[in-house]
C-alpha cells in the first residue's frame, strides 16, 4: 500500500490548521457581537467528510466547542444519511444549536459548509458562535422560570439554512421546523438571522474554502509522489491529522 512521508502529513497538518486558524481570526473580526469580537466566544474546525470526527482545529478556538462541534456534525451526517435533512450540495450550510444534538445551549449555533473537491465531498468545515440572544422570553436566553427549552429561544436541529450560496427563505425548511419547535414563525426567525453573527459566520466559509482548495491543490501537485500518484490516498491523510 502506497504510505505519506511524515515530513508531508507534518505540512499538510500545518496547513490545515492555518486554515483553521485564519476562520477564527475571520470570524472574530467581522462579528457584530463582542461576545466574538472581543471575549472570541467562537471556534471553526474542519471534520470528516464520512464519520465528522475532528480533523483540525483552530489555536484560538474555545475549548468546550472544539470538544464538541464533532458530535453536532456526526448528527448532521446521521440526519443526512436518515432523509431528515435535505443532502448536500455545493455552496450549502447547515444551521444547529438543538442542545440535544451535539450543541450546548441554544446560544452557541453553529454552522457547517461541505466542502467539494474536484467534485467530491471532502471534509466538512464548521464553526460555534455565541449569539447574545436567540429569540427567548428573556433578554440573554437564560431564564430560571423556563420549563423547556424552547422558552429559552430558537431551537434548531441540522437543517439547510443556504442553498447553493443563498439563504432559504421558505416554510419547508428551517422556517419550519422553528414554527413547529416555537409556535411563533418568521415573526421570530427573520429578526434573528438579520440581526446577529449570520453574515460574518457564513462569510468564512467562502474564504476559508479558498485556502482549504489551495492547500488541497499544493499538496496533490507538489506534495509528495504518493498523494500525486494516488489521489485516493487524501481521506487517509485527513485521518492521519485527524489523530495527530
Amino acid at each position: 500500500m502506497t504510505t505519506i512521508d511524515p515530513i508531508t502529513l507534518g505540512v499538510i497538518q500545518a496547513g490545515l490548521q492555518q486554515v483553521c486558524d485564519e476562520m477564527d481570526l475571520t470570524f472574530s473580526r467581522s462579528a457584530f457581537s463582542p461576545v466574538i469580537a472581543e471575549a472570541d466566544d467562537r471556534s471553526d474546525g474542519i471534520y470528516d467528510a464520512d464519520t465528522g470526527s475532528l480533523i483540525a482545529q483552530g489555536e484560538g478556538g474555545l475549548p468546550i466547542f472544539v470538544g464538541t462541534m464533532q458530535f453536532s456534525t456526526a448528527t448532521l451526517i446521521e440526519f443526512i444519511r436518515e432523509g431528515r435533512a435535505l443532502p448536500p450540495e455545493e455552496g450549502d450550510i447547515y444551521i444547529v444549536n438543538d442542545p440535544y444534538l451535539g450543541g450546548t445551549h441554544l446560544m452557541d449555533v453553529r454552522f457547517a459548509m461541505p466542502f467539494y473537491y474536484r467534485g467530491a465531498l471532502f471534509a466538512w468545515l464548521s464553526n460555534t458562535g455565541h449569539w447574545p440572544d436567540i429569540g427567548g422570553a428573556v433578554p440573554g436566553g437564560f431564564s430560571a422560570n423556563a420549563t423547556a427549552v424552547e422558552q429559552e429561544g430558537l431551537r434548531l436541529p441540522p437543517v439547510k439554512l443556504v442553498k447553493h450560496g443563498t439563504i432559504i427563505r421558505t416554510w419547508g425548511d428551517a422556517y419550519g421546523y422553528a414554527l413547529v419547535a416555537t409556535g411563533r414563525a418568521d415573526a421570530m426567525v427573520d429578526p434573528v438571522v438579520r440581526r446577529w453573527d449570520v453574515a460574518p459566520m457564513l462569510t468564512i466559509f467562502p474564504e476559508a474554502g479558498g485556502l482549504f482548495c489551495d492547500l488541497s491543490g499544493t499538496v496533490t501537485a507538489e506534495g509528495g509522489d504518493a498523494l500525486a500518484a494516488n489521489p485516493a490516498l487524501a481521506p487517509q491523510v485527513l485521518a492521519l491529522v485527524g489523530r495527530t
